[in-house]
């Protein structure tokens, strides 16, 4: 698991932050909880790769809602005014 970046200044370069991100977790472990550097490090692998796997869930899930290319969206149902719906139970317009 890799996590990239592409800086919006130069979005042809990229910019691997796994490492980063493993050694800022582990290093708020050790800060925290204690711990060996070994164990902090494998703990802190293990909450990135949960971290980006939620990430790509939510981002799969958003793109499931959005309207596919050429693809007429469904256009909403009309609602009916106070007055259709008053009639339509039989009470007084």
């Amino acid at each position: 698991m890799q996590v990239i970046i592409r800086p919006v200044a130069n979005p042809e370069r990229e910019i691997d932050l796994t490492e980063r991100l493993v050694s800022a977790i582990a290093e708020e472990l050790w800060r925290l909880y204690g711990g060996n550097e070994q164990l902090n490090w494998l703990e802190a692998e293990r909450h990135l790769t949960q971290i980006v796997g939620h990430a790509k869930r939510k981002a799969r899930r958003t793109r499931a809602h959005e309207p596919r290319a050429g693809r007429v969206p469904a256009r909403p149902a009309k609602r009916a005014g106070a007055a259709a719906a008053r009639r339509s139970l039989g009470l007084a317009a």
